[in-house]
């Protein structure tokens, strides 16, 4: 998305900014919610975990980009994955 997409998609979004540092997590395993993120700074990885606690990243998140747009648009259906940032990020939910 281009800096001038983003603004509009914030703005229609009502988004809060938020900031997190590295491998603090963003969403969990079981956490239920309706909005989606978007990456404004840095980048955030959607990961899974076994039961042994080994983590498997499936994709990687850059700037511009979306991140639990599906879980936002199912109706409390608990988040598979886990969220979490590479390096300190700023997003808005």
């Amino acid at each position: 998305m281009t800096d001038d997409e983003i603004d509009s998609a914030l703005k229609v979004m009502q988004a809060e900014k938020r900031e997190y540092k590295k491998s603090e997590l963003i969403l969990h395993t079981g956490t239920v919610t309706e909005r989606m993120g978007l990456v404004l700074e840095g980048s955030v990885t959607i990961e899974s975990s076994d039961i042994w606690g080994d983590r498997a990243i499936l994709i990687h998140v850059g700037r511009g980009q979306f991140f639990a747009e599906t879980y936002a648009l199912l109706e409390n259906e608990p988040m598979l994955v886990d969220v979490r940032p590479m390096k300190t990020v700023r997003y808005c939910f």
